[in-house]
C-alpha cells in the first residue's frame, strides 16, 4: 500500500488532480460569491481519494457524510461505531467487487497482491475504509483554513499571486502553522521523564503536534504566517514510521489548489468576519465547517 503513495505513483496522479482543480475552479467562477468548503476544498480531495479506491462518483456525497460521522467529537460511541460499520459495509461490498475482477484502480492492484500478502478481503476492506475518511478529511480542512489564514494575512496572498513558484513553500509553512490534526494519543510503555516532568509507564500522553509546530526554538517567529520561510522539520504529517502514508499526496493536493486559486482569483477576499465563522470544534480535525468567498 505504501507503494501506491510515493513520489512517482502519486506525480503520476498530477495531471488528474489538476484537471479536477480546473474544473471546480471553472464552476467556481461562474458566481460572483460561493461557498468554498462545498465548491472546492472538500470535492477535491474527496474526489481524488474516491477514485482511487474505485468509488462511483454518484456515492461520493453519502461516502462523506459517513466519514464525517466516525469523526465526530460529540457523537456517542455507539453513533460512531454505526457509522464506522456503515463505512465498513459499504467497503465491504467495493472489494469483494474488485477481488472478484480487478480494475486498474489503487484498490484494485491491492486486490490483485491481497493472496500473494495473505491479506483478507476483511482486513482489505477496514484498509480501505482508513484510506477513505484519512484520505480528504485533513487535506480537506487544510485547504480550507489555509486559504481562509491566507485572505486574512492579505500581504501573504498577494505574494503567492504574485509569485506562484513559491507555492511549494507556501503549503509548508500552512501546514505548520495550521496544524488540522493537532494531537496524537499515545501510551507510554516504559516510565520516562520529558522536560522535567515524570511519565510512568501505562500513563496516556496527548501529544500536542500543534505546540510542537510552533516552537521557537526550532522556528524564527513561529506565531506569524510567513510563505517565505525557508522548508523546516515541522509535525504536521508525524515522524518516522508513523509518518501520514498519504503525505506526498496531500502536498500534491494542496499545491495544485493554492497554485491555480492564487492566479486565477487574485482577487478573491472574505464575505464573513471570522467571529461570523462555524469552527469545526465538534470533530477531531480542526478546520471551518463553511467559508464564504467573494470571487471579485
Amino acid at each position: 500500500m505504501a507503494n501506491e503513495f510515493r513520489g512517482r505513483a502519486v506525480a503520476d496522479l498530477e495531471p488528474e488532480i489538476a484537471e479536477i482543480v480546473r474544473d471546480l475552479g471553472g464552476k467556481m467562477a461562474q458566481s460572483e460569491e460561493v461557498e468554498f468548503m462545498s465548491a472546492f476544498a472538500l470535492p477535491l480531495p474527496s474526489t481524488v481519494i474516491c477514485r482511487l479506491l474505485a468509488v462511483p462518483d454518484g456515492d461520493h456525497i453519502a461516502l462523506q457524510e459517513m466519514g464525517a460521522r466516525t469523526l465526530s467529537a460529540t457523537a456517542s460511541d455507539a453513533e460512531v461505531d454505526a457509522a464506522v460499520e456503515e463505512l465498513g459495509d459499504y467497503m465491504r461490498g467495493i472489494v469483494a467487487r474488485e477481488l472478484a475482477q480487478p480494475s486498474d484502480s489503487m484498490v484494485g492492484r491491492l486486490a490483485r497482491s491481497s493472496k500473494e500478502y495473505g491479506i483478507s478481503g476483511e482486513t482489505l476492506a477496514d484498509l480501505c475504509r482508513l484510506l477513505l475518511v484519512a484520505g480528504h478529511v485533513t487535506t480537506v480542512n487544510a485547504i480550507g483554513i489555509g486559504l481562509y489564514s491566507l485572505l486574512r494575512q492579505r500581504q501573504q496572498w498577494q505574494l503567492l499571486s504574485a509569485e506562484p513558484s513559491r507555492v511549494g513553500r507556501a503549503v509548508d509553512e500552512l501546514l505548520r502553522f495550521l496544524t488540522v490534526a493537532q494531537t496524537l494519543s499515545r501510551v507510554a510503555t516504559q516510565d520516562l521523564e520529558i522536560a522535567g516532568v515524570r511519565i510512568k509507564e501505562g500513563d496516556g500522553v496527548m501529544v500536542l503536534l500543534t505546540v510542537a509546530n510552533r516552537d521557537e526554538r526550532v522556528f524564527d517567529r513561529p506565531n506569524v504566517l510567513d510563505i517565505s520561510r525557508p522548508r523546516g522539520s515541522h509535525l504536521a504529517f508525524g515522524y518516522g514510521p508513523h509518518l501520514c502514508l498519504g503525505a506526498a499526496l496531500a502536498r500534491l493536493e494542496m499545491k495544485e489548489a493554492f497554485r491555480y486559486l492564487s492566479q486565477e482569483f487574485p482577487d478573491v477576499s472574505l464575505a464573513a468576519d471570522g467571529d461570523e465563522l462555524n469552527y469545526r470544534t465538534n470533530v477531531l480535525i480542526y478546520g471551518v465547517h463553511e467559508l464564504p468567498l467573494r470571487l471579485r
